[in-house]
């Protein structure tokens, strides 16, 4: 398996470089540290108050590179990350905060205050005026993109949240968590619309069909669930991946020239690390896609053309799939800790991983 990967670093479809990357905070002054420091700088320099304090601020935001070497802390890490609809935004999960960044320029827009915890998911609405982030804080909070206004905040799950989406009309969201279940959430007024239990262990994912009448969950159990989003029902079970499903996502379009054929990616965990993509309409397996057991994938995501399949690994990589037939496509490598969240551009043209690294890295897609 060693001699796998080694052989993959002469491959020239092994990207090595990346776009960008970006560090987590790393506060290491205490607070009368940071305040003597801050009162030197202004006495030998007469920079006003307010001025130091705005220099400061975009010092903590946007560390050095050389931060990475340092011992990254779990609650750091960049566990989710999202492109607005436009793909001008991205949206990153930054311990208690969600960070709003320039997609272009790579510029903080804002940072969204709020959670008591670590954030584990976020999401933009399909007209991207709202990002809704889900926490280990158990709740999920929809925050209004443009002034960074908390709109409101969703209480209902008793454990973690590890993962929320909108629905394609923008009027539901849907959250999965450690306590087994899934709910669905009116978003203009925050009322809980349906509960949908199921699962026997955690929720690790949840994903609206395209056109939004299905919801598919991930679950420790080994299961996918399907669920009729219309009156909450259950659908079909799938017994999809030994030892749990880590990821679900559905492709954007339907399949091939079919119209009425949906097709589902799913990632397994260390015990059957395989990505496999299923007929939603049957439920059946069309594909199975094997991947190294070190290197199993964490998360998925589909471009939007429905094409290309992104696994961000264990194995710090991210590797790149054809969907039509299977066929491995790319690597890139650059992160030095497991990819825990990925997304695409909405033009398909870039991909965005963040990684126990504590680093966001952007990657040109060949």
């Amino acid at each position: 398996m060693v001699s796998c990967l080694n052989s993959q670093c002469n491959n020239p479809s092994v990207q090595k470089a990346a776009v960008v990357s970006y560090t987590t905070p790393n506060k290491s002054l205490s607070v009368w540290g940071s305040l003597w420091l801050l009162l030197m700088i202004l006495f030998s320099s007469g920079c006003s108050l307010v001025e130091q304090s705005q220099v400061e601020e975009d010092k903590t935001t946007l560390s050095p590179r050389e931060n990475v070497s340092r011992p990254a802390q779990s609650t750091k890490n960049p566990e989710a990350v999202a492109f607005s609809p436009n793909g001008r935004t991205i949206a990153i999960g930054s311990f208690k905060d969600v960070k709003l960044w320039n997609a272009v320029d790579r510029s903080l827009l804002s940072t969204l205050k709020g959670h008591s915890n670590q954030v584990k998911s976020v999401a933009f609405s399909p007209d991207g005026r709202i990002v809704a982030s889900g926490s280990n804080d158990r709740t999920i909070k929809l925050w209004n993109v443009t002034n960074g206004r908390l709109l409101s905040t969703l209480k209902g799950h008793s454990d973690i949240v590890t993962s929320v989406t909108f629905s394609p009309d923008g009027r539901t969201l849907a959250s999965g968590s450690w306590d087994d279940r899934i709910k669905l959430w009116n978003v203009a007024n925050g009322r809980l619309l349906s509960t949908l239990k199921g699962h026997s262990n955690d929720v690790k994912s949840v994903a609206f069909s395209p056109d939004g009448r299905t919801l598919a969950s991930s679950s420790k159990d080994s299961t996918i669930k399907l669920w009729n989003v219309a009156d909450g029902s259950l659908l079909s079970t799938i017994d999809a991946h030994y030892g749990g499903v880590n990821s679900v996502v559905f492709a954007p379009q339907p399949y091939g020239n079919s119209s009425d054929r949906l097709i589902l990616a799913s990632g397994g965990s260390f015990r059957e690390p395989t990505i496999k993509l299923w007929n939603v309409t049957d439920s059946s397996l069309l594909l199975t896609i094997e991947t190294e057991r070190q290197g199993y994938p964490v998360v998925l995501a589909l471009s939007n053309d429905g094409r290309i399949i992104a696994s961000g690994n264990r194995d710090n990589t991210i590797k790149l799939w054809n969907v039509a037939d299977g066929t491995f496509l790319s690597t890139f490598e650059g992160h030095s800790g497991m990819v825990e969240s990925l997304a695409f551009s909405p033009d398909g043209q870039t991909i965005v991983s963040g990684s126990r690294d504590r680093t966001i890295r952007f990657w040109q897609v060949p």
